[in-house]
Parts: structure tokens; C-alpha cells; sequence
């Protein structure tokens, strides 16, 4: 039996296993931006990618900035949330600090085993701490949760 044919055997015999057995397929990436204002502030931006329907892979960045160069840094630090949601009932979630040394981000949310993910919200709290004696002696400012749908 020459090379050629065998190929073609098995070529057709593999074809039904692929046919009913479809590839996980990863759908549009969905961009996201998030931005808290302030001295210092910080963002965060990149993308939402849903691979399948329970685990959404984030892949971008986190910084903080200061918008004037007079901006002095309080006491305090910036924080990034990450959820998933399926409806109104929240599956999985992701926090981190913003870290000084490393903007680049890249995570996933997996939510129970059934349980889709329909949308992701992205936060950014500012956690301060004021000097002693000051009121508030610690004040937490988050911007709205932005949610972002699949894309689905």
C-alpha cells in the first residue's frame, strides 16, 4: 500500500471524529479601559477573551500615573477587580494591587463547571491612609464597575 492511500484512509476516518467533536473556539476579543482619576491615579486596559463559556482569559496592563508632575504620592495604594457574572449572580472574580514594577496583566476567571459567563465588570479602588490624627484616617475611592457582555 503506497504512503498516498494510507494518508486517505486515515484522513477519512479521522474526518468523523472532528466533525463531532468541535474545537473549543475562543470568540471575540473585547476591549476594556478602565481609569481612575486623582493624584496619583491609575488605569488598566486590554482585553476580555472568552474561551468557551465558563473561563475568560484578560490579558493587558495596570499602572499607576501621576497627571502633573507637582502630583505628590499620598500614602496609600490602587487596587484592580476583576468579576464574573452569570445574570445577576457573581461566579468568579480576580483582585490585585497595582503593581509598581510590573504593568503587564494576564489572568482568568473560571467560573464553576456549567455555570456561563455572560459579562465582566473591571474596578479600580484607591485605597489612602491619611498621616495620624487626620480624618479620615483611611478613605477607600472606587470608580463604578464597568461591565463588559460576551460577545456571544
Amino acid at each position: 500500500m503506497s504512503v498516498g492511500r494510507l494518508l486517505s484512509i486515515l484522513a477519512a476516518a479521522l474526518l468523523p471524529v472532528s466533525v463531532l467533536v468541535p474545537p473549543a473556539q475562543a470568540l471575540a476579543a473585547v476591549p476594556f479601559r478602565v481609569d481612575l482619576g486623582g493624584c496619583p491615579g491609575a488605569i488598566t486596559e486590554g482585553t476580555l477573551e472568552w474561551a468557551g463559556e465558563e473561563v475568560v482569559k484578560i490579558e493587558g496592563y495596570a499602572v499607576e500615573y501621576k497627571p502633573i508632575p507637582s502630583c505628590t504620592r499620598q500614602s496609600g495604594f490602587h487596587s484592580i477587580a476583576f468579576r464574573a457574572y452569570n445574570g445577576g449572580t457573581q461566579t468568579a472574580q480576580q483582585f490585585f494591587y497595582v503593581p509598581p514594577d510590573r504593568p503587564d496583566l494576564s489572568l482568568e476567571l473560571t467560573a464553576p463547571q456549567g455555570t456561563p459567563i455572560d459579562g465582566v465588570t473591571v474596578q479600580i479602588c484607591e485605597f489612602r491612609v491619611g498621616p495620624p490624627g487626620s480624618m479620615p484616617v483611611i478613605g477607600i475611592l472606587c470608580v463604578e464597575p464597568v461591565r463588559h457582555p460576551s460577545p456571544m
